[in-house]
């Protein structure tokens, strides 16, 4: 059985993560709507950015990289060169997803109101990731609950006769093992992801203003490479338990740096700009 408690921490998570795209994406839209304009096409840039940047480019790329022995070794080993390359690959592209959508929406009258919508945006796919993949926990766990291993089996999709009682207790275990304050975390680190990327993309959006573009956009890859390399090496080679907290620090530390970079940002606008408009080292 799955207690009623993991379930509820799993609705908490789903919508913690709606609301850390949805608030802080409706905020901005409040507080500029009268001036500027462009902040859905803005949050849909990002979107659009995050998923050719991170799935559509990334296919080819790695095609190219499984024709070489060496790279299916790292691989199949899962070794530190691999997680380094994997990040190093994304990491870049991410940088240019990024500064696509700034420039796209910000190379005639720049806003960085915009900007942020952007980064909420390239953000959300994040937010959607944990949402699917809770609702589906929730969806198999009221199964078990309702039905055991049949239950279970029941809703899987696909050809199921195939499946192993052992199959479904692999399954079913993780859910019936599941911490719930683990779960509320996954939550609560959607809020701070979405603090980061916002983060990131203002730093290029700085650099586009000052006409240093391209060493913004190095320094948001960079930042953003170094943070998405510990992430993965946690993952990979620290046990579960250390893992977790070692992550939330990094999340919560990361996010709270984050959050006062831009609330910086948003007051030094705002005072050039009495409220929006084109910034002063641009006029």
């Amino acid at each position: 059985m799955v207690s009623q408690s993991v379930i509820i921490s799993m609705i908490f998570a789903i919508c913690l993560s709606a609301l850390a795209v949805i608030v802080p994406f409706v905020v901005i839209f409040l507080i500029a709507k009268k001036r500027e304009t462009g902040m859905f096409a803005s949050g849909g840039l990002g979107i659009l950015a995050y998923f050719w940047s991170q799935y559509l480019l990334p296919i080819p790329l790695l095609f190219v990289l499984t024709n070489f022995s060496w790279y299916m070794t790292i691989y199949n080993e899962e070794s530190i060169l691999y997680i380094l390359i994997t990040a190093v690959m994304l990491s870049i592209l991410a940088g240019l997803g990024r500064l696509w959508a700034v420039w796209l929406m910000n190379k005639r009258t720049p806003s960085l109101y915009r900007a942020i919508e952007s980064g909420i945006g390239f953000a959300a796919f994040r937010a959607m990731s944990v949402i699917a993949s809770y609702l589906t926990y929730v969806k198999y766990a009221n199964a078990v609950n309702a039905g055991g291993r049949e239950g279970l089996k029941s809703i899987l999709s696909g050809d199921t006769s195939n499946i192993s009682n052992a199959d479904l207790d692999k399954m079913i275990k993780p859910l019936t093992e599941a911490k719930i304050f683990d779960i509320c975390m996954e939550g609560v680190n959607v809020i701070w992801y979405v603090f980061i990327e916002i983060a990131l993309i203002v730093i290029i959006y700085k650099g586009l203003i000052k006409k240093k573009t391209w060493i913004a956009t190095l320094i948001s890859t960079g930042v953003g490479f170094a943070f998405s390399f510990v992430t993965m090496v946690l993952g990979k080679y620290i046990e579960t338990g250390a893992n977790q907290f070692l992550n939330n620090g990094i999340m919560f530390a990361c996010g709270v740096v984050s959050l006062w970079f831009i609330l910086k940002e948003i007051r030094y606008y705002r005072r050039i700009n009495s409220y929006g408009g084109i910034p002063n080292e641009v006029i």
